[in-house]
C-alpha cells in the first residue's frame, strides 16, 4: 500500500509528454437544479524496460442540493517488459461508490499482458480483494480479471479508445464485475482537446441496500495533455 501511494505522488513530478487530465462540469437550475462535477487522469512513467502507470476518476453529482453520486475509482500497474509482445504486470485498484453499496473496495495481484498489436492489448490477472460494504459485513476473495484495451486513430485528429474489464470471484461465479468505457477525443489546441466519455458498469450480486445492477455515465469534458 506504501508503495501504490508513492507511486501516486511521483507520478506528477515525473510524467513523461502524453499524459493527461480531463475535466467536465455541468449545472442547470430552474424546474430541476442539478450540478456535476467529473474529474480524471492518466499518467505513465516509462524506462528502458518497465513502467508505472495510473488511471483515476472521481464524480460529484447533486440534485437539488442533495448529494447523489459520490465515486472515486483509481487503477494503477507496474509493468516488466519480456519482449515486444508479452509483460509482467502488477495491477492494483481503489473503489470508492457508497451508492453502489462500497465504502472501499481494493484490490492487488499480479498478471501477465498480451500485445496483440500496437492498438490492441490483452490483460489477464489474479487479485485478492477487500469489500468494505456500507450495509454487508466486509469480505476478502480471490478474483480474475481479463481486461482488453483498444485504441484506434479514426481520422488524423479523431482518436477513439476502449477499455473492457471483467471480473469473477473464485469462491463464487455469481459474484462477478463487467465494465466498459468508450472515449471519443478531438483535438482543439496543441494541449486541449474535447472528449465525449460512455461509461457502463455492471455488478451481478448486489451489496444491501442497493437497488440497481448497472450504472451508465454519459460525459463531456476538456482534456489537457503534457
Amino acid at each position: 500500500m506504501k508503495f501504490l501511494i508513492l507511486l501516486l505522488m511521483l507520478l506528477p513530478a515525473t510524467a513523461l509528454a502524453g499524459n493527461s487530465v480531463n475535466l467536465s462540469y455541468s449545472q442547470t437550475s430552474g424546474n430541476s437544479n442539478t450540478s456535476t462535477l467529473s474529474f480524471s487522469y492518466t499518467l505513465k512513467k516509462e524506462w528502458e524496460k518497465s513502467s508505472v502507470s495510473s488511471q483515476g476518476s472521481y464524480l460529484y453529482k447533486e440534485n437539488s442540493g442533495k448529494e447523489s453520486a459520490n465515486r472515486l475509482d483509481v487503477s494503477n500497474a507496474y509493468e516488466r517488459v519480456i519482449n515486444r509482445w508479452l509483460s509482467l504486470v502488477l495491477n492494483n485498484f481503489i473503489f470508492s461508490d457508497k451508492f453502489s453499496g462500497y465504502n472501499l473496495r481494493f484490490g492487488v495481484g499480479p498478471g501477465l499482458k498480451v500485445n496483440i498489436s500496437e492498438n490492441l492489448s490483452l490483460t489477464t490477472n489474479v487479485t485478492y480483494v477487500y469489500n468494505n460494504y456500507t450495509e454487508s459485513p466486509n469480505e476478502s476473495y480471490y478474483q480474475g480479471e481479463a481486461k482488453v484495451n483498444y485504441t484506434r486513430q479514426i481520422t488524423d485528429t479523431v482518436t477513439f479508445t476502449q477499455l473492457l474489464s471483467y471480473q469473477v470471484s473464485f469462491e463464487n461465479s455469481q459474484k462477478y464485475f463487467f465494465h466498459s468505457q468508450s472515449q471519443v477525443s478531438v483535438p482543439i489546441s496543441e494541449k486541449l482537446s474535447l472528449t465525449v466519455t460512455y461509461q457502463v458498469d455492471y455488478q451481478n450480486l448486489l451489496p444491501e441496500g442497493v437497488n440497481y445492477h448497472t450504472d451508465k455515465l454519459f460525459l463531456t469534458g476538456i482534456s489537457y495533455s503534457f
